[in-house]
């Protein structure tokens, strides 16, 4: 029977359904199926173990809970199934001699245990006594208890997660959202990653967060990744990486959810999703809604004519299709839209989003080489924001300049992963993305037009990685390193001058090579305690806004800077989680050094 060190990789596997039709001893026999949870929804990184007389198989299902193994069945077949937050099945199948196919469908039930049980952030789920990192699952349902009506502030209730000033995406200027972990806080820029599907989320042009992009009933679950992540996605991840895991189509049932609310300073919300499918095909659709009068950010002693409340109004839809293709396989196509328009609090200082992004990918299996996933990603922004000087008193102010910046990104991203045993998985996979981005900033003078600066500018990170985790007994080691390749390509600014005069300015292409490991090591002692030890390289590559634009916050200017190396960190972190399961408690503390 499997030892201890099982107690923390998800294993499952429930009843098996026999097809009809004859059985001959000694064939070759094609087991494969999907797992599901009581929700109906797939189990994903369940390892599913079967054995048939001195013959056995085992299988890590995929990121939809879809699993496939050959084995010769003669005779009895024996299965057991143990995970985190499930009742433990064991049983036996008399006779099952080998056919054709097994088509499987396993239903676990779930028992009281700690809703963190599992973590993806790590691109391979972990079970949260196994990962040195430290990491916070949270599930929509403790999402939707939170009375915030927005993503960024449902997540102040993990601890260290702060936001940049401070200040919720209700009434926070767009450059301004970003998130602090492990005391990084944000410049212009976030130096924590937002990820969903291994899709990066940051803006392409100036790596803020658009906090309201995903529908917020399509949210499966957030988790917090805290400690340096460049190891395994690059770029932006210095303080950690948040991983918006949300929920795929549903092809089995038929769903529609709906909910809303309405609070102070005229704020009101809603968000409805539908899920189903028929045959191999399924589909999701998701929607939000969210207005606010806001409120005005200038303290009562210090405000003048010019304080309004500062406000927004946004919308946001989420369009999935799916085909299953076999087994442990499927090919999807998937978009967002998020469309946005705020008032920065006064009349003259507005900003504007409009967003699509865009992904296609495919999961599968292969029974001799592991499991595959490759995702094909786009993104084609527009924004837009005005800028003014106000006068002392904060009696009035004067329109000084307007902003436009369409971007675009396109990406791509491949990884395999493979268990060659029951300790160990090698993780191995590359990415790449590129932007280009165009600032087009016109001054003001008198209420005139004072000339254009026109400033275009492209962005390649190509990236490859590899992880190896060994778990046995009360150990669990991972090491992983990856390497980067950053460069800023093909820039040029146009300035032309209120009388016609027109400069061409073009910046030299930079190029620079990042390297960055991660090791991980967890010691369980008894069954409620873990010691974890861990250390890291992380880096953050100057982004196009910091590079190449002038940025304004108020009255705050920052001038840019073409000469911008990427931020290093190096970090260690130890800690101690001790878990009490029939409670549903878990304390972990750490000590970090970045």
């Amino acid at each position: 029977m499997p030892s201890k060190f099982l107690r923390c990789i998800l294993f499952c596997f429930g009843t098996l359904c026999l097809g009809t039709g004859c059985c001959y001893a000694g064939a070759q026999t094609a087991v494969h199926g999907v797992v599901v949870d009581s929700d109906q929804r797939g189990v994903p990184g369940a390892r599913v173990l079967l054995q048939a007389g001195t013959e056995s198989g085992q299988v890590t299902c995929d990121g939809n809970g879809h699993f496939d193994v050959r084995l010769t069945v003669a005779g009895d077949l024996r299965y057991q199934a143990q995970a985190a937050g499930f009742a433990e099945t064991r049983a036996t199948v008399r006779d099952a001699a080998g056919a054709p196919d097994y088509l499987l469908r396993i239903s676990l039930q779930p028992v009281a245990d700690l809703a963190q049980i599992t973590v993806t952030a790590s691109k391979v789920p972990l079970a949260a006594e196994a990962s040195a990192s430290s990491t916070v699952s949270v599930p929509q349902s403790q999402l939707q208890m939170t009375a915030a009506a927005t993503l960024d502030d449902k997540l102040r209730q993990v601890p260290g997660f702060e936001l940049f000033r401070r200040t919720s995406s209700l009434e926070a200027n767009p450059t301004t959202q970003g998130i602090s972990l492990r005391g990084l806080g944000s410049t212009a820029a976030s130096r924590t990653l937002l990820v969903n599907d291994t899709v990066p989320l940051n803006d392409p042009f100036g790596g803020w967060i658009h906090w309201n992009e995903i529908p917020a009933l399509a949210v499966e679950r957030v988790e917090v990744a805290r400690g340096g992540g460049s190891d395994l996605y690059g770029s932006s991840a210095i303080g950690g990486v948040v991983n918006l895991v949300t929920m795929p189509p549903q092809p089995e049932i038929q769903r529609l959810d709906f909910n809303g609310g309405y609070g102070g300073e005229n704020t009101s919300f809603g968000n409805a999703l539908w899920t189903g499918g028929a045959r191999k095909f399924s589909a999701l659709a998701a929607a939000g809604i969210l207005r606010t009068d806001g409120y005005i950010l200038t303290s009562p002693s210090q405000r003048g004519p010019v304080d309004v409340r500062s406000n927004v109004h946004y919308e946001n839809g989420r369009v999935e299709i799916a085909r299953a293709l076999g087994p442990g396989s499927a090919v999807f196509l998937r978009g967002n839209g998020y469309n946005e328009a705020r008032s920065n609090g006064t009349p003259v200082q507005t900003n504007a989003t409009r967003l699509w992004r865009y992904v296609a990918g495919s999961d599968f299996t292969v029974a001799a080489a592991g499991t595959f996933a490759l995702r094909l990603y786009g993104t084609d922004e527009g924004y837009r924001q005005s800028f003014s000087a106000i006068a002392p008193g904060r009696a009035t102010e004067r329109l000084t300049r307007l902003q436009r910046t369409p971007a675009q990104e396109v990406g791509a991203a491949v990884q395999w992963n493979k268990s060659f045993s029951a300790h160990w998985t090698l993780l191995a996979g590359a990415d790449t993305r590129d932007v280009r981005a165009t600032d087009r900033e016109v001054p003001i003078a008198q209420g005139r037009a004072n000339g254009v600066s026109d400033t275009s500018a492209r962005q390649r990170e190509t990236g490859v990685y590899v992880e190896a985790l060994f778990d046995r007994g009360p150990w669990s080691v991972a090491f992983s390193v990856r390497g980067d390749r950053f460069s800023n390509l093909d820039t040029v600014q146009k300035i032309l001058d209120s009388k016609g005069a027109s400069t061409i300015k073009s910046f030299p292409d930079r190029n620079e090579t990042v390297g960055d490991p991660r090791l991980g090591i967890v010691r369980r002692i008894g069954g409620n305690i873990a010691l974890s030890a861990s250390g890291f390289r992380a880096f953050r590559s100057a982004t196009l806004n910091e590079l190449y634009r002038t940025g304004q916050v108020g009255q705050e200017t920052t001038l840019p800077n073409a000469d911008l190396n990427s931020e290093r960190a190096t970090g260690a972190e130890g800690g101690v989680l001790f878990e009490l399961p029939a409670h549903n408690t878990a304390l972990r503390a750490s000590y970090f050094f970045t």
